[in-house]
């Protein structure tokens, strides 16, 4: 609690003192929160910079979509029309639309994944539930799909029924995926 209170106060002091504020640390939480700028360094080196929703949407490398935050990524092949290719699955994903045919690392967010619904007919994807784990108003699901896991963020009242084993089916729309670098 301390420390959620403090963040809010240290933001109200940054912006009514409207002073530059480099604040250094390596909880990703806090960082995206009191931020308005975020560098995310590797091994000494600034890897990108941007706002805390850009850091954290729209990460540039595979280093930075695995620093921060939680992720599913898949590699695709595309031969250049905005649909690829993930094990036999077809996938449209609009992140792919003006790139050219070849080889991708997609990354979607398990918050932007849903279960048992569809986006308009695009991304839906079939595969067994390996495990639930309890975050408070939202369980985080595994799910075993051609021996690759992905995961999904769902509130517990839309997923109260669902058990290890059980067959499920995800989707997540075509906006949502993101090309890395």
């Amino acid at each position: 609690k301390v420390r959620n209170s403090l963040r809010f106060e240290i933001k109200k002091i940054q912006r009514e003192s409207m002073i530059t504020t480099i604040y250094v640390t390596h909880d990703q939480e806090e960082a995206l929160s009191i931020s308005d700028r975020v560098a995310v360094m590797n091994r000494g080196k600034i890897e990108q910079v941007g706002t805390a929703w850009d850091i954290y949407s729209s990460p540039r490398t595979l280093f930075v979509a695995d620093f921060v935050g939680v992720n599913n990524i898949i590699t695709v092949s595309t031969c250049g029309d905005g649909v690829a290719h993930w094990q036999d699955i077809s996938l449209k994903l609009a992140c792919l639309e003006r790139r050219p045919a070849g080889t991708y690392k997609i990354m979607v967010r398990p918050e932007r994944m849903s279960l048992g619904t569809e986006h308009g007919g695009y991304n839906v994807l079939t595969g067994v539930v390996e495990g639930r784990v309890f975050l408070g108003p939202l369980s985080r699901i595994a799910v075993a799909i051609g021996g690759e896991r992905l995961l999904v963020d769902a509130l517990n009242s839309h997923v109260v029924s669902i058990e290890p084993g059980d067959p499920v089916r995800l989707a997540f729309s075509p906006e949502d995926g993101h090309v890395l670098e």
